[in-house]
């Protein structure tokens, strides 16, 4: 109790208003409460309700699958109850440094050596202090695991072996956690006797973190009811667990929710603590507070937007996502069993469908700020889907599940407890077939665009917000084709890695524009997708940075040069266009240096390029530069090596041979005379930190700067099989393909304007043209007018507005699809002294032309 009255002596810190939407409005679709009111339920009752338990036994008297997988779980029980994982002595520390100093990698957990432990990538024992209590924390979180395997088992067979061993554990943990000391993950505990206040204010008890104090009870909150069901503990026995464990969780939780420390999914997870808690212990004011709380409650913030309208969480990682959806599933999960419907609510349902929104090919999510590339294909987010299958009804989640299951690499058996407890009797023979088409994620701020023909997926990032976890890389390109990611989103690895803060937070680590040598700002505005359009295999994105969004409010620049960015990128059924524009903005830009910037693009296989490099001895960080307030020198630039320069930069053109087959074709756009493209190395992925990967550099010094490349993937043989810029004034970029269907054809402006180049003119923001195999042409206009050649288009639209068609020609047959969200009329021309037809097409309809 010593502890419980501390906690409740603390000092609430300042309020702080969580800020977490990347749309600014406010989802009033989330209710402002839930009402909550209950007692305490006969118990067991938290892990599965009779309802669930009763499909489960009538699972396992008709389905195949579920007596296998009772087996194999029962199985997993015996060998637990002959030597069960206890919690250790002391306090747990931060898991994030159980990590191999060579490849980033986690480190074997061996719950038999406390001491001594494996680097699979260096072959070698690692030992210190540091990783013995982070493995304090790994045996806290098998402990509660294993209780899961226990609790699940008893309550199918009733085995009382497996409750008795759930017993002895429970009762080793109400001896041994008063006497854990309050602590942070810098492992300094607390002085006995002293009042919390805000001491480690985002501390734990078992644990070096409030999260992972709250993660790790509200797991073992739902086995602990399944014992305290099963009959194997005396009324004493109960009666001291309560108090040694549960009464001092009830108070921490409080603290939590009175302090509110830090913010983005620490509010989440303090939430659920509360939730679950509440939930476990019987206390109603606990349960309401952590769901109805004014701004912490979890009804609260989801209504300031920490899921936006898209799914996504705030920190914008479909990694990181993961950890407080886990909250959110248990917050739920406990909530239902008193009567609070949680799970109806339509945003926490929307980050299911999330995922199966940016899906690649593969069944894997893109790397996007923090996190390592992460597979559906695994067992967590197996348990996921059969829990929303049931809850939802829902047919495309359950097609999840076949293809999880189905997949032979990994394998992914279906043997686990949700899939018993909660999981559909029956699945759909069809698996989900990965998306492809373009998606435009404006709340979100990223642009994907796919092909029907091929796996390619583009993706243009711009995500809004200052949420934990999101990296300086406005504008950031990753590409993905023939079955993996070719430029890698950046990701992360574990955080207390040295190369997280000093390559992975950093703006060269990212395929995105840097400012002299210096990474962006992380900014909640200032970020905009202009437009983005597509029909079946061509699509366009355009998004803009202004230079408050990349380098901060101008009034705290000195001697720099306030710079905007807005990058085009242009998918054609034969490769893909690149564009990138550096501008000056504000009034006093012209007396101001210039700009050294910087262009990146890293790949994940081997990069061979045409003509001569020379090994270079080039500084590629500014003279004068001290970085010493960003703790980190050098801004990454240090941790590049290999470094070579192209001896001529108006002709750059190289290869990019991925590792598991296929490659892609490179072109950069000619480099004016004072620039500079280099090639080297820099830090390998987030689990292969020592495979270094290749990249290209490219960089001007100037007020302005474009940019433009053409990538050309290919699997069997190439496509592409050259590509040029034809140098034009002022701001229009052309770039022509040539492939083995004939040429393509791409002008683009920063805006609505006039640009005629290489036989065309546009008179709008971006036009494309396509020859196709067998004499047919597609046209992609953005703007009001094209002519090339013979061919005119011309739209009619409202002052100050733009068109966005896909005009097919193909044989005698013209098709015009309406890719805007507005009704279009205009006409078109195929010969000189032929006739003009006229069409009009309602938003997203196609419309036969004659």
């Amino acid at each position: 109790m010593a502890r419980a009255l501390a906690l409740l002596l603390g000092f609430a810190l300042a309020a702080k208003t969580p800020v977490f939407a990347q749309d600014s409005d406010v989802d009033t679709s989330v209710p402002l409460r839930l009402p909550v009111d209950f007692k305490l339920p006969e118990r067991p009752f938290m892990l599965v309700s009779a309802a669930e338990l009763a499909a489960a036994k009538e699972k396992l008297a008709t389905q195949p699958w579920a007596k296998e997988a009772l087996a194999h779980l029962q199985a997993q029980a015996d060998v637990i109850i002959a030597d069960p994982q206890f919690f250790p002595k002391s306090e747990g520390g931060w898991t994030h440094k159980y990590v191999s100093p060579q490849s980033g990698e986690q480190l074997k957990f061996d719950p038999k050596s406390p001491n001594r432990h494996l680097d699979k990538s260096a072959g070698v024992y690692l030992v210190g202090k540091g990783y013995d209590e982070a493995w304090n924390s790994f045996a806290f979180l098998g402990t509660a695991d294993e209780q899961e395997v226990l609790a699940a088992v008893w309550s199918l067979t009733g085995d009382v072996r497996y409750a008795q061993t759930m017993r002895k554990v429970f009762l080793d943990i109400a001896q041994k956690y008063p006497g854990y000391r309050l602590h942070d993950k810098s492992m300094k505990l607390k002085p006995d006797g002293e009042p919390v206040g805000d001491y480690a204010a985002t501390g734990g008890y078992a644990m070096s973190q409030s999260i992972d104090e709250c993660n790790l009870f509200t797991s073992l909150a739902f086995s602990y009811d399944t014992l305290a069901g099963s009959g194997v503990l005396s009324s004493a026995e109960q009666a001291e667990i309560e108090a040694k464990v549960w009464t001092p969780l009830r108070a921490y939780m409080r603290r939590l929710l009175d302090q509110h420390p830090s913010g983005g999914n620490w509010w989440v997870w303090h939430a659920t603590g509360a939730v679950v808690t509440g939930v476990v212990t019987g206390d109603q004011d606990l349960v309401d507070q952590g769901m109805n709380l004014p701004k912490y409650g979890m009804l609260a913030q989801l209504r300031s937007g920490y899921i936006n309208a898209e799914g996504f969480t705030a920190e914008l990682s479909p990694d990181y996502q993961a950890y407080p959806f886990r909250a959110l599933m248990r917050l739920s999960t406990a909530a239902r069993r008193v009567g609070v419907d949680f799970h109806r609510v339509d945003r926490f349902r929307s980050a299911f469908d999330l995922p199966l929104t940016i899906l690649q090919s593969n069944f894997c999510m893109p790397r996007l700020n923090d996190g390592a590339y992460t597979s559906l294909v695994n067992p967590a987010w197996a348990a996921r889907y059969e829990i929303a299958a049931t809850w939802y009804s829902n047919e495309d989640y359950k097609k999840v599940l076949v293809a999880i299951y189905g997949s032979t690499e990994p394998k992914v058996e279906r043997d686990s407890v949700a899939a018993l407890l909660y999981g559909p009797t029956s699945l759909p023979e069809a698996p989900l077939v990965p998306p492809t088409d373009s998606r435009f994620l404006k709340a979100t701020g990223l642009a994907i665009l796919r092909s029907p023909e091929n796996d390619w997926n583009l993706i243009l990032k711009n995500d809004r917000g200052q949420s934990g976890h999101r990296h300086p890389d406005a504008l950031n390109l990753s590409l993905f084709a023939n079955g993996e990611e070719v430029f890698p989103g950046t990701g992360s690895p574990r955080y207390g890695h040295s190369t997280y803060l000093q390559w992975f937070t950093h703006t060269i680590a990212h395929n995105t524009v840097v400012l002299n040598t210096t990474s962006q700002k992380v900014m909640p505005s200032g970020k905009v997708i202009e437009f983005g359009y597509a029909h079946e295999g061509i699509g366009v994105a355009q998004s803009t940075a202004n230079s408050e969004a990349l380098q901060g409010p101008a009034s705290g620049l000195k001697d720099v040069t306030p710079t905007a960015l807005r990058r085009t990128l242009v998918l054609l059924p034969s490769a893909i266009v690149d564009i990138v524009r550096a501008t000056p903005e504000g009034d006093n830009a012209e007396g101001l240096p210039d700009t050294t910037i910087d262009l990146p693009l890293h790949f994940q296989g081997s990069l061979n390029m045409d003509g001569k490099w020379s090994a270079s001895n080039d500084e590629l960080v500014l003279a004068g530069r001290d970085n010493s307030k960003s703790k980190v020198a050098r801004q990454g630039y240090g941790l590049i090596e290999d470094l070579c320069r192209a001896e001529d930069a108006s002709a750059v053109h190289g290869r990019v041979t991925q590792r598991n087959g296929g490659a892609v074709d490179l072109w950069l756009a000619p480099a004016p005379e004072t620039g500079r493209v280099y090639s080297a190395t820099g830090i390998g992925l987030e689990n292969a930190l020592d495979k270094r990967l290749p990249m290209l550099l490219q960089r001007r010094v100037s007020k302005r700067a474009t940019f433009a490349a053409v990538y050309a993937p290919w699997k069997q043989a190439p496509v592409v099989t050259n590509a040029t810029f034809p140098a034009s004034e002022g701001d229009g970029v052309a770039v022509v393909i040539g492939h083995g269907a004939g040429k393509d054809l791409v002008l683009s402006l920063p805006g609505a304007g006039e640009f005629t180049q290489a036989g065309a003119t546009l008179n709008g923001t971006l036009g494309a043209s396509c020859e196709m195999a067998g004499s047919g042409k597609q046209v992609l206009l953005i703007g009001r007018g094209w002519k090339q050649g013979e061919v005119e288009i011309e739209l009619t639209v409202s002052a100050g507005q733009a068109g966005a068609v896909l005009v097919e020609f193909s044989g005698y047959a013209t098709k015009v699809n309406n890719l805007g969200d507005k009704a279009i009329s205009g006409r078109v021309k195929l010969s000189s002294d032929g006739k003009w037809m006229v069409f009009a097409a309602a938003p997203s309809e196609s419309v036969a032309v004659r």
